[in-house]
C-alpha cells in the first residue's frame, strides 16, 4: 500500500507561527458536553467529501468536520471554535467508549467562517488500514473486513472527546455525536464516487499490492527554497493535502491540492515543485501488473 508523504518545509524567521491566545475560564468542574445542533450535512465537492455538524454548550459553538479527499481509511478532522487554544502542543482524541489517539502532527488555521481551526487526521480503529503491509494479504478481502469492523465500532460510538485540543479553560471538550455508522457510510460512499469521477476504481486503489513508490527522497520534492517569500514576511504557514496521478511508467500526470487552510500561493508553489521533482516506481495491482494510481501526501509549510 502507498506510504503517504509527510514533508515539513521550514523557513527561518524570528518569532513563532503559533501565537499565544488567552482563555479566561475558571471552573472547578468539567463543563457539560456539547450536543449536536441540527443534522449532519454531507458536502459534495469535486475535490473532497465533507461531513459537517455543529455542537453547542450554552452559547458556545464547536463545528466538527470530517473530510475525505481520496481512497483512505482515515479522515481529516477539523474543529472550529472561537475558543481554540493554540498554545497546545499535542491533542488526544477519544471516540467513546473505547478508542484514544494522541496527535502531534496537526495544524492551526482559520475556517471559512473565520473561526480558529485545528486540523488533524483520525481513524475510528486503532490502526488505519494502510498500516497493514503484509504483501501476501488479499487486500480487497482485507479492506472489506476492515470496513465491516470499522462500521461495527462506529455503531457503538457515543461521543468524541478532545483533550488538549479545543479546550474551554483547562477542561476537555466532549461532543455528543451518537452512533457514527450511518454518517460515515454516507461519507465513504461520497468518497468512492469522488475517486470514480477522477477516473480510478476506488476498490482497486485500496487493494493495490503496492502503491506508487517514490524514487529518491520525497523530503527533497518541496524545499525551504520553495517557501513563498511573501508568506515568510507575513509569518504564515500552511498544511496542504495533495493528490498526484501516477501513470504506469511512474511519471506524474497531474497534481492537485484539494483543500487547505492556507493561502492559495502555497498550493501553486507546492504543485509546481511536485510536478517537476516527484518520480515513482509504478503501483502494482493484485494481479501483479503496473497500473495508474493515486498518491496522497501532506506538506507542512512552517515558519520557525
Amino acid at each position: 500500500m502507498r506510504k503517504p508523504l509527510n514533508a515539513i518545509v521550514i523557513a527561518g524567521m524570528a518569532g513563532s507561527l503559533m501565537a499565544q491566545s488567552t482563555l479566561a475560564q475558571a471552573a472547578d468542574n468539567p463543563p457539560a458536553p456539547y450536543t449536536r445542533v441540527g443534522p449532519w450535512v454531507v458536502d459534495y465537492d469535486a475535490d473532497f467529501c465533507r461531513l459537517i455538524a455543529v455542537f453547542a454548550q450554552g452559547e458556545r459553538r464547536i463545528s466538527l468536520q470530517l473530510v475525505q479527499a481520496g481512497p483512505s481509511s482515515t479522515y481529516e478532522m477539523l474543529l472550529s471554535s472561537p475558543e481554540i487554544d493554540v498554545r497546545r502542543q499535542s491533542y488526544t482524541t477519544r471516540w467513546d467508549p473505547a478508542k484514544s489517539t494522541t496527535h502531534t502532527n496537526f495544524f492551526y488555521g482559520q475556517a471559512d467562517s473565520g473561526m480558529r481551526t485545528v486540523q488533524l487526521s483520525t481513524s475510528l480503529l486503532d490502526r488505519p488500514f494502510e498500516a497493514q503491509a503484509d504483501p501476501a494479504l488479499d487486500r480487497a478481502a482485507a479492506w472489506r473486513a476492515y470496513r465491516t469492523e470499522q462500521r461495527a465500532f462506529a455503531r457503538t460510538v457515543t461521543s468524541l472527546t478532545f483533550e488538549g485540543g479545543p479546550r474551554i479553560g483547562e477542561h476537555a471538550s466532549t461532543l455528543v455525536t451518537g452512533p457514527m455508522d450511518r454518517v460515515l457510510a454516507a461519507l465513504d460512499t461520497c468518497g468512492e464516487n469522488l475517486v470514480q469521477s477522477w477516473g480510478f476504481d476506488p476498490e482497486q486503489q485500496l487493494a493495490l499490492r503496492q502503491g506508487p513508490e517514490p524514487i529518491g527522497n520525497p523530503g527533497r520534492w518541496v524545499t525551504p527554497d520553495d517557501y513563498p517569500p511573501s508568506a515568510i514576511q507575513r509569518g504564515i504557514g500552511g498544511l496542504l493535502k495533495f493528490r498526484l496521478s501516477v501513470e504506469i511508467d511512474g511519471s506524474v500526470s497531474s497534481c492537485h491540492i484539494p483543500r487547505s487552510l492556507t493561502d492559495a500561493e502555497f498550493s501553486e508553489v507546492a504543485c509546481n515543485a511536485l510536478s517537476r521533482r516527484a518520480r515513482f516506481h509504478p503501483a502494482i495491482d493484485a494481479s501483479g501488473k503496473p497500473v495508474r494510481a493515486l498518491y496522497l501526501g501532506t506538506i507542512r509549510f512552517q515558519v520557525g
